[in-house]
């Protein structure tokens, strides 16, 4: 089954829960993580929780959209222990599109595709974040029980879908 995603590109920042200021955490795995929740009044994030991870999102960077579709600064708690690796079967493919722009196909390997039909059914409905080099490249819901491990990411510039596959080819 192919899922399709509404993206959002992000400029990321991390902080705690006890002071505000950008801190430099580890880099998380590059993958798929559970959004615990978002927010456009940045304090009214804080606390977070002791496993959750805060990212600033400006949906501008990487994906295009309209301008009636453009939405204010996200900040966005992310989960540190629910989430799926990238692990690849194969090299992340460009789908073309009839209007001359193109997708992202991913297919994950066999053991993490099972774990993304469980993370899938368990939060089917609950927001995700694409993580990849420390970056937030996408926000989007889960719509459906992601089956055979293919996902396609959809609305990025030719820019933002670019960076995707060389980040995610290296």
């Amino acid at each position: 089954m192919i899922f399709a995603v509404a993206a959002i590109g992000c400029r990321q920042s991390q902080e705690s829960a006890s002071d505000k200021s950008s801190v430099s955490l580890a880099k998380p795995t590059n993958g798929i993580y559970l959004v615990e929740r978002w927010t456009v009044e940045k304090d009214d994030l804080f606390p977070l929780f002791e496993n959750e991870t805060f990212y600033e999102y400006d949906e501008s960077k990487f994906f295009e959209l309209a301008d009636e579709e453009k939405q204010p600064l996200k900040y966005v708690a992310l989960s540190q222990t629910e989430f799926i690796p990238f692990e690849l079967e194969k090299r992340p493919q460009a789908i073309a599109k009839d209007d001359g722009r193109f997708d992202v196909g991913l297919t994950f390997s066999k053991p993490m595709s099972d774990r993304m039909a469980a993370f899938s059914r368990k939060y089917l409905g609950r927001q995700v974040a694409t993580v990849i080099d420390g970056e937030v490249l996408t926000l989007h819901k889960i719509r459906s029980i992601i089956d055979g491990g293919k996902l396609q990411i959809t609305r990025c510039t030719d820019r933002g879908c670019e960076l995707i596959l060389s980040r995610l080819s290296k």
